[in-house]
């Protein structure tokens, strides 16, 4: 997972944007805002889960939360709802512009 931010464990990182701290939980990255409960800062828990469920080695919880966030998104386009503006913060966290260049067959070359 990517590296940790403020002593959290490998596989959650978390960030600021304006102000508020984001946790990011498992392979996907989800938001502890956003899409799982943490019990440390108020969720819309879309997945009805706990986060600590994403830290695990079972990724079928994972795929099964994340792919709720495409119809989430696309569902009534005109329509902006907390939630899809949260879902918004999410992914721009997820999809920072200086990783934009990053050559994923080097960075994954320790990999093995």
């Amino acid at each position: 997972m990517a590296a940790a931010a403020r002593s959290r464990p490998s596989s959650e990182e978390s960030a600021e944007q304006r102000g508020e701290l984001w946790t990011l939980y498992g392979i996907f990255q989800l938001s502890d805002r956003v899409m799982c409960n943490s019990s440390s800062v108020p969720s819309l828990n879309i997945c009805q889960m706990d986060c600590q469920a994403f830290l695990d080695d079972d990724i079928a919880d994972d795929i099964a939360c994340a792919v709720k966030i495409i119809p989430k998104m696309m569902s009534n386009p005109d329509e902006q709802t907390e939630a899809k503006a949260l879902l918004k913060k999410m992914m721009a966290l997820l999809f920072q512009p200086e990783c934009s260049a990053v050559k994923y067959k080097e960075f994954f070359a320790a990999c093995q």
